[in-house]
């Protein structure tokens, strides 16, 4: 009896352009901020989604349902932000008062 090997197949290379850096750091940050705009199931699953858009769904995704969910969450974000909660820029408090976030002054 004989063993045959045979060559590998040869490596398919899609056309589809990755994303940028910019662009992936983006998505993870619409990703973590999911969890807590959507509590429960739901911000999870837009969690797991967006991090797997940034590392290799754009590549089969034919329609911005995804990309428009992330803009929606970073926009989301940001008015909050715009209102002066703050509440995703700080650290868990300690002793019952809130330390500043990165960047903030402690007064």
């Amino acid at each position: 009896m004989t063993i045959r090997i045979f060559p590998a197949p040869p490596l398919i290379r899609g056309t589809a352009a990755p994303l940028g850096p910019g662009e992936q750091a983006s998505f993870r940050a619409a990703a973590l901020r999911a969890r807590t705009l959507y509590p429960g199931s739901v911000g999870e699953l837009a969690h797991r989604e967006l991090l797997a858009y940034a590392e290799f769904g754009y590549r089969f995704a034919g329609d911005p349902l995804v990309p428009r969910l992330a803009a929606e969450i970073l926009r989301a974000a940001r008015e909050e932000g715009s209102t002066g909660t703050g509440r995703h820029l700080r650290r868990p408090a300690r002793n019952g008062v809130p330390t500043p976030g990165p960047g903030r002054n402690a007064t």
